[in-house]
């Protein structure tokens, strides 16, 4: 496994403007596309989008944003947050995302997870994880469907180095 590193800035969307944090709603950017340009033009090698959005409404308008975000980058975006549905999951590949990042806490995501990478195939498929536990009871599932895991939590590298080779991103605040 590699230990190359690589700079991926994350844009948490709320109501179709740039929060902080998951847990902090604080403003970053009301112009998220721009945020997204910006963060392209200085350098990032992909770009992480995370919907926090809680209506169908909502979720629309980031998927809206998600498509305009792609027209004016020219580097990978991942974007997760809100898939409920396989149909999510089309919705954020279909706006230009080259991943769909699917959250393994939800009680049926190891089914949409297998679904989705049968249907889309694995290289589209990314999934969230909140610890290593998760990813150590489930790591033959990861394997096989999945191309990037997103831990939501830091971790023991060690560790996910002792279980995986699948690529790993590392959300930190």
């Amino acid at each position: 496994m590699s230990n190359y590193k690589r700079l991926i800035p994350c844009i948490l969307i709320e109501d179709g403007k740039a929060v902080s944090w998951f847990n902090d709603k604080t403003i970053l950017s009301e112009d998220v596309v721009s945020l997204a340009k910006e963060y392209n033009d200085q350098g990032a090698d992909e770009l992480l989008i995370m919907d926090l959005s809680e209506s169908d409404e909502d979720h629309e308008m980031t998927l809206d944003l998600l498509r305009k975000i792609n027209r004016v980058v020219h580097i990978p975006v991942v974007a997760g947050g809100n898939v409920k549905r396989l149909e999510d999951v089309k919705k954020i590949l279909y706006s230009g995302a080259k991943r769909a990042i699917i959250n393994f806490s939800r009680s049926d995501s190891e089914k949409m997870i297998m679904e989705s990478a049968q249907r889309f195939g694995k290289e589209k498929i990314a999934v969230s994880i909140n610890d290593f536990d998760t990813l150590f009871k489930n790591r033959d599932t990861v394997h096989e469907y999945c191309s990037e895991i997103v831990f939501m939590h830091r971790v023991d590298w060690n560790s996910v180095m002792s279980v995986t080779d699948t690529p790993c991103v590392v959300l930190t605040d």
